[in-house]
């Protein structure tokens, strides 16, 4: 049974880079909170182990879980966050450039979920990462399904 004090150990390692730590930060002074080091990870290793291609992520934030997305996912894999807040969304953009990730693979949509999941392809995403308005993941959910190849994976 993990402890405190093992959990204290798993967010210790493996160690953020410096623009990770500076996206936390701003994650912080604007109120939403990022992603733990051990779940980044955790997301780094899934879009890895399905090779995606193609992923869907709901709440961009700073760009803390869509920098560990890039990371796991193929070379030529394209990121698309959607997020509420276009606030966000520059940092997510800075964020991803100074870590050398080129523009085309990441797609950043302002809006509220709901309204741009429906405008997204059916079957065409390996893996949808859910991390938005906790009232809207019954219907988000629904969507999901919708935009998953089979094997995909929902987060």
């Amino acid at each position: 049974m993990p402890t405190p004090l093992s959990w204290e150990y798993v967010e210790t390692w493996p160690e953020d880079a410096e623009t990770i730590r500076e996206a936390r930060e701003r994650a912080e002074e604007l109120g939403c909170p990022a992603l733990s080091r051990s779940s980044a990870a955790l997301l780094r290793l899934l879009a890895a182990t399905v090779r995606a291609q193609a992923v869907v992520e709901i709440g961009t934030g700073t760009g803390v879980s869509g920098a560990a997305l890039l990371d796991g996912m193929a070379a030529s894999g394209v990121l698309t966050s959607i997020d509420i807040e276009a606030e966000h969304q520059r940092v997510a953009r800075d964020t991803f450039t100074a870590l050398g990730y080129d523009h085309t693979r990441a797609r950043l949509i302002a809006g509220r979920a709901l309204d741009v999941l429906p405008r997204l392809s059916d079957a065409a995403y390996d893996l949808v990462f859910v991390d938005g308005d906790k009232t809207e993941y019954p219907a988000i959910l629904t969507q999901a399904k919708r935009l998953l190849r089979v094997g995909g994976l929902i987060v």
